[in-house]
């Protein structure tokens, strides 16, 4: 069954909403801990960047900045909204990227989407793609996965949950050694904690 599909359908239709409630949002504390490890300066994708937000945050520190996401919909929200940074269409499990290219990747609740059986095939692709660099990874806490139901349109997204032990597991098995992990409480209208780590690829790999 594609899992991907009708996620990214939703995403297209509450592109609009969803630019409205976050585009304004500011992740200062995150922001400044990635800043802490990637060199001003390097290549740094926004995997899964939706309308381009965080996109546009990480330009401003002073990096060159990719973002890519499924959806159009998020992606024209984005440029509608004066977003500078290349915004493009990718799929974050096979990235039109040269092995090592980048020195940092952020990916701030956008892997939740997949299932669990592809979230280690999207954080290989991650560490072939980071030269030495770090990965900023948020993700929900929590136990297993299925479809939600958005409650005023009645679309459907897939969602993963994960317990920190878990994700450190994951990230290990991909090439990824944990340099920093917290948890963050649930934000408005949220029920669930998230769990966000800061990873760098292991030099030998």
């Amino acid at each position: 069954m594609d899992h991907i599909a009708p996620t990214v359908a939703a995403y297209d239709v509450l592109a609009p909403d969803y630019a409205e409630r976050w585009f304004g949002l500011h992740l200062g504390k995150p922001l400044a801990r990635f800043q802490a490890h990637v060199p001003q300066g390097s290549w740094v994708l926004d995997a899964g960047c939706g309308p381009g937000r965080d996109a546009q945050s990480l330009q401003a520190l002073g990096y060159r900045v990719l973002g890519f996401d499924r959806s159009v919909g998020m992606l024209s929200e984005g440029r509608q909204r004066g977003v500078s940074v290349p915004l493009a269409l990718a799929d974050l499990r096979r990235l039109p990227l040269p092995v090592r290219s980048l020195g940092g990747i952020w990916a701030c609740a956008s892997l939740l989407h997949l299932p669990k059986a592809g979230l280690r095939v999207a954080l290989t692709e991650f560490a072939r793609v980071l030269d030495s660099g770090h990965l900023y990874l948020v993700l929900k806490e929590g136990e297993g996965e299925g479809w939600q139901t958005e409650g005023r349109t009645g679309l459907h997204r897939y969602l993963a949950r994960y317990q920190l032990s878990e994700l450190v597991s994951l990230l290990e098995g991909s090439g990824f050694q944990v340099l920093e992990r917290w948890l963050d409480p649930p934000g408005k209208g949220q029920r669930h904690r998230w769990i966000s780590v800061i990873a760098t690829v292991r030099a030998l790999r």
